[in-house]
């Protein structure tokens, strides 16, 4: 996960990503507002994935009612377990790709 902080100048705040300075502010508020954003966006990203990964999965249960399959079977309570595992690999991989 890349890590934003922020670092006081002489006469401005610095944005910084993993210890480097990216931009500079006069107000401190714009400096916390943007950290704010991009863990907002880090986690929505998360949670997205793991809910089309769950809404894509009921969906094929809907397709697969007319064939010979066993999806259908499957408990919703299951697919839920499903996915919030998947969002869980998800997210280590992002971890691990920062």
């Amino acid at each position: 996960m890349t890590n934003y902080g922020k670092t006081q100048g002489h006469h401005c705040w610095w944005l910084t990503k993993d210890g480097k300075s990216l931009a500079n502010f006069d107000d401190e508020k714009e400096v916390d507002a943007i950290i704010a954003l991009q863990e907002s966006v880090e986690d929505s990203t998360t949670s997205a994935f793991g809910d089309g990964w769950y809404d894509g999965f009921l969906d094929a249960q809907k397709l697969a009612e007319n064939e010979d399959s066993c999806l259908e079977d499957i408990k919703e309570d299951e697919v839920r377990d499903m996915s919030e595992h998947a969002e869980s690999k998800h997210a280590e991989l992002k971890a691990k790709a920062a």
